[in-house]
């Protein structure tokens, strides 16, 4: 599942107000002010010496507790703007809550291009899990975006995220009044190997039926299929004829 947001759009998932409650409490705030605040690091470092006298540390301790006290109201409103952007949707996307951000006024476009990229795709996929029913859905993702890839070039493997482009690709694909389809033509070649893998497997398995299963093949092909046949039978048992004869004398005394 894919999900976008607008600009300005929240998570609705962190409150601010609640965040800072747990995570960021005062004494929090406290350490955070002592730590960057020049006036506060100078009234901790007096109160530190040892040669201050105690209405002198009294003193210092009521301007340290006036300094939190003006301060205090900044920090958490900087505290709970904080704790807000990790609801904003640059975080969101950077957490990979989400994958885009887009202006409003283009999602209803985006929109449609996605809707229509899926469809295309869903009845694409639909034919090749019919033909190898064994891959799963993002293996026939893969499948797709790699034969995208085949037809524009690797340089514009990019163009696989502009849903336009990929409906328009999709489209002229299914065009049945094309000379030549990529998508069509790889189908046949899937549905060609899983015919050829069903035969394998089903032989594999009865191969008392091999004979009989040869027979009723060529009964069902053409004169020039046939002579075809006896062709490449004929090199084959050639072909094994000439690897199984024994080695000459001179091949014997050089081994």
């Amino acid at each position: 599942m894919l999900r976008r947001t607008k600009q300005k759009k929240r998570g609705g998932i962190l409150e601010p107000e609640g965040t800072v409650e747990i995570r960021f409490r005062k004494k929090d705030l406290l350490k955070t002010m002592h730590r960057i605040d020049n006036v506060c690091k100078d009234i901790l470092k007096q109160l530190s010496s040892t040669e201050i006298s105690s209405g002198q540390k009294t003193q210092l301790e009521k301007q340290l507790q006036q300094r939190e006290l003006s301060l205090l109201p900044i920090y958490l409103q900087v505290a709970l703007t904080f704790a807000d952007l990790h609801d904003t949707p640059r975080h969101m996307m950077d957490k990979g809550a989400i994958q885009e951000i887009i202006p409003w006024t283009k999602s209803r476009a985006l929109l449609y291009w996605r809707l229509r990229r899926l469809l295309l795709q869903n009845r694409i996929k639909a034919d090749i899990l019919a033909v190898k029913p064994s891959l799963s859905d993002g293996e026939v993702d893969s499948m797709l975006e790699r034969w995208f890839v085949e037809e524009h070039g690797a340089v514009n493997q990019y163009l696989w995220d502009d849903n336009k482009t990929v409906v328009d690709w999709l489209t002229m694909q299914l065009d049945s009044t094309l000379e030549r389809s990529q998508i069509l033509e790889n189908i046949d070649c899937l549905r060609r190997d899983s015919a050829l893998s069903q035969i394998r497997d089903l032989l594999k398995t009865h191969p008392d039926i091999s004979m009989d299963s040869v027979i009723h093949i060529i009964q069902n092909m053409n004169s020039q299929q046939r002579t075809d046949v006896i062709n490449t039978i004929r090199a084959f048992d050639t072909q094994m004829t000439s690897s199984d004869l024994p080695l000459d004398s001179n091949s014997e005394l050089n081994t």
